[in-house]
């Protein structure tokens, strides 16, 4: 974790000068609706995105409603990235590792959610063709995580 006045100032600058998107990480869990609010917080114009959060360390409902907190105060400017992880993190959380059940079941909860997540305000982590297919048919796009752009 840095500074946390340095990163505001930074993003302050970033947006200032143009800058487009903020990308933060979210694999470590944490309270990662607070980061996002507080570069939400410091900039007028930049998204940010989350890059990505693991399904098994963030609840749907919470980050649904944490969700829509933010996008109404922050004129829409956070985009959600999610990802399955890997074996360790469903055994972690309890769970057999079923990466497109389980995927598909999270955003289930989302869409369910009293306020849900909009389809074009979330991408997947998706490196196979078939969790590729589902961001296709679920999500805004892709994150294609520790790829080569």
């Amino acid at each position: 974790m840095g500074d946390a006045g340095k990163i505001r100032d930074a993003a302050a600058e970033l947006d200032e000068i143009g800058w487009g998107a903020l990308w933060i990480p979210g694999m470590g869990g944490g309270d990662i609706l607070s980061d996002s609010e507080r570069l939400l917080h410091a900039t007028r114009n930049t998204k940010v995105a989350v890059g990505v959060l693991s399904i098994w360390r963030h609840g749907a409902s919470e980050i649904a409603a944490g969700h829509a907190t933010l996008q109404a105060e922050y004129d829409r400017r956070l985009l959600l990235g999610l990802g399955v992880s890997d074996p360790a993190a469903a055994s972690a959380a309890g769970r057999p590792f079923s990466p497109l059940s389980d995927m598909g079941s999270y955003l289930d909860m989302l869409d369910e959610a009293p306020d849900g997540v909009p389809r074009d305000e979330r991408v997947m982590a998706a490196m196979g063709p078939r969790m590729v297919q589902l961001a296709g048919r679920r999500a805004a796009g892709v994150h294609p995580f520790a790829v080569t752009p």
